[in-house]
């Protein structure tokens, strides 16, 4: 790998961002340009930086996450991103050297990014905490757009957790535990992230030896669409159950993060449209 192992200190990757860095500013311009078409390049051109810190890696890692997240439509390229350049980042050392007997763990750009995806998805698991103080004395116009961007971001978490999932970067015990503490909750946010998430890797995790688990996802979900009193996610729900039955080819369209079937999109469409 490039530039072989590193030796960070114990406190590596504790640190906050350091996005001055120039090798971080440099693989921020080449992520700002980042497109499918020149995806090899750009995957080229960052791994061709020289990183040899593990701050560097994580900042790295960072933005990327956070680009991902902005638009749901980016985190299949981000994905891809990650696959390609994960065995061809520089990887660093863990522990202390110095110390006799000091037993050294090797980081990778996968272990950050692993790091990174449980952060994020434990964070979102906490949002109404964090909503509750971010909304205070706001007036309602900003406390709507506010609670807007908070699901927009959980969203775009299990989306892009998904993604990385269907890239072989993440198993299928990390996503079973995903999909267990989003099932736990009754929370509409949370359930709203569940049947995001199914949407995205279910055709790749319904199989043979996981049908036990997928038949006792699949009856809770019937349940709470039977419970809840929410029509929005009663719809979301049953639309979430009909994608199993359809062998997860999508019965349904997205538009603007919400789901909605085919027939109602076209009324939609002619009602719009002059």
């Amino acid at each position: 790998m490039p530039g072989g192992a590193h030796n960070v200190g114990p406190t590596a990757g504790l640190c906050e961002p350091m996005m001055g860095r120039p090798v971080v500013m440099a693989a921020k311009s080449i992520l700002n340009k980042l497109t499918m078409a020149n995806i090899t390049k750009s995957s080229s051109d960052l791994c061709k930086l020289h990183i040899t810190e593990a701050e560097e890696i994580t900042d790295i890692v960072s933005i990327i996450f956070s680009k991902a997240i902005e638009d749901e439509s980016s985190c299949q390229m981000y994905a891809e991103l990650c696959n390609i350049i994960k065995d061809k980042m520089p990887e660093f050392q863990e522990g202390d050297p110095m110390l006799v007997n000091a037993k050294l763990k090797k980081i990778s750009f996968t272990r950050y990014l692993l790091n990174k995806c449980q952060e994020e998805f434990e964070r979102a698991g906490h949002h109404d905490k964090a909503t509750d103080a971010e909304v205070a004395g706001m007036n309602a116009s900003d406390q709507t757009a506010t609670l807007r961007c908070v699901r927009v971001r959980m969203l775009g978490i299990v989306k892009f957790i998904g993604e990385l999932f269907r890239q072989e970067i993440l198993n299928q015990k990390i996503m079973h535990d995903c999909i267990k503490r989003l099932l736990a909750s009754k929370d509409e946010g949370a359930i709203e992230c569940l049947c995001k998430l199914i949407a995205t890797i279910g055709k790749q995790l319904d199989r043979k030896e996981a049908k036990l688990y997928m038949d006792y996802y699949f009856e809770q979900m019937q349940e709470t669409a039977n419970e809840t009193d929410s029509q929005r996610l009663k719809t979301l729900l049953l639309d979430t159950l009909d994608l199993r039955k359809n062998r997860f080819v999508a019965c349904f369209v997205c538009v603007n993060s919400y789901f909605i079937t085919p027939m109602a999109f076209l009324i939609l469409f002619l009602l719009l449209v002059p």
